[in-house]
């Protein structure tokens, strides 16, 4: 995955974990503005399509930990580092694409969503389109980069949606 210049926090690979929702890449950054450490987790979710999450680590053991807010005012340096461990994760994974979701607030709607709106800016602006095809897909507030690899990432995204449908019961939700 290619980037324009983009600082972040130093990160850390955790290594792979399996749980009751399967096989789970991890990574940890601490924030030196603030001094508190972040997760941002690889869920692999359907033929090397793996799902982008992250919180703080204060909030592991919440149900809601993707959440919620940590109003550290540092959300341009945490979202940085993400997308550089993005690049890590690519470099490890070559063959991988990637998605996200930008989880609404309390009553927000769940179509394109202010988290999505900023996520999927920073994403377009920094994600090299010779590398991945991105889906803007508003009506779940979720954006996915599919590898150029894929011989036909229109039938992989339709193949992906269906998958998501019958695998996920609030999908299209």
């Amino acid at each position: 995955m290619s980037c324009r210049v983009l600082s972040g926090y130093d990160f850390k690979y955790l290594g792979k974990f399996s749980d009751i929702n399967g096989v789970v890449h991890k990574y940890k950054f601490l924030s030196s503005k603030t001094n508190k450490s972040y997760i941002v987790e690889f869920e692999y979710i359907y033929e090397n399509f793996y799902g982008v999450k992250f919180y703080l680590f204060d909030y592991k053991k919440s149900k809601n930990r993707y959440k919620m807010l940590s109003n550290l005012n540092e959300a341009s340096m945490v979202i940085s580092t993400c997308l550089l461990i993005g690049v890590d994760f690519f470099h490890k994974f070559p063959d991988a694409s990637f998605g996200f979701v930008g989880e609404r607030k309390e009553g927000e709607d769940v179509r394109c969503t202010k988290r999505y709106r900023v996520y999927k800016r920073l994403v377009e602006s920094y994600v090299s389109s010779a590398l991945f095809v991105h889906y803007s897909l508003e009506e779940y507030s979720a954006y996915c980069l599919i590898n150029r690899n894929i011989p036909d990432t229109d039938v992989f995204m339709s193949d992906l949606k269906s998958f998501m449908r019958e695998t996920f019961v609030n999908f299209d939700q």
